[in-house]
């Protein structure tokens, strides 16, 4: 995949022989399937974005365990992907990722990549703008949103150094972003609808992923 990328830097500023040379290493990447043997863990993989990234990844020669916390969701994933290993726990239990993890070890004899896509709202929990959240909706949708995160997070980063090797980690958060966009889209309006708390959780996602590479290189 650095390969990848080294190319298409060199094909932006480039001459003609790089990008002849960029277009022949990409060429290569996609007939041998970008993902090909790669063993993933998706954390919240099946439904929504999660079902769809595993998917993409399946087509492209990934082994899979899918981790979902609904059981007939988690039924229709197995009709759709076969060759995957779909489980269903609470991601807000750290044992329920560690053994999702440590599933795909014991399958596939490594760890190559976590997506982590599982969160939720806490509305129904009492999540909304400040002044109205509850000290329940709080606490709920902060678990859904980054405990289950940290859990999959560390477990990962600890199979990667058992394995002295590097890997990939890649966190989803768009409550805010599609915020942003919507806001971008709409007309203006003299007073901005609220904002429930948990649409700030996207940024701490973002900042807690950077922190946690830079400390793990």
């Amino acid at each position: 995949m650095a390969t990848r990328v080294a190319s298409f830097q060199n094909l932006k500023r480039g001459t003609g022989i790089l990008r002849w040379k960029a277009r022949a290493t990409i060429k290569v990447q996609l007939d041998m399937g970008m993902l090909e043997g790669k063993s993933i863990v998706i954390i919240g993989g099946t439904a929504g974005l999660g079902v769809s990234a595993a998917e993409a990844c399946a087509r492209e020669g990934a082994r899979l365990v899918l981790l979902g916390r609904d059981d007939a969701a988690a039924d229709q994933t197995r009709q759709k992907l076969p060759n995957a290993h779909v489980m269903v726990g609470d991601a807000r239990d750290p044992a329920t990722t560690i053994h999702a993890i440590g599933r795909a070890v014991q399958r596939f004899g490594r760890l190559d990549g976590l997506y982590h896509v599982a969160g939720g709202s806490g509305r129904s929990a009492g999540d909304g703008p400040l002044h109205e959240i509850t000290d329940d909706g709080w606490h709920v949708t902060l678990e859904l949103n980054l405990t289950t995160m940290f859990n999959s997070n560390r477990a990962a980063v600890r199979q990667f150094l058992k394995q002295q090797s590097g890997g990939a980690v890649f966190e989803c958060g768009l409550g805010a972003g599609l915020f942003a966009i919507a806001t971008l889209l709409s007309p203006p309006t003299p007073t901005p609808p609220p904002r429930r708390q948990s649409s700030a959780f996207p940024d701490r996602v973002l900042r807690i992923t950077r922190n946690k590479a830079s400390a793990s290189m």
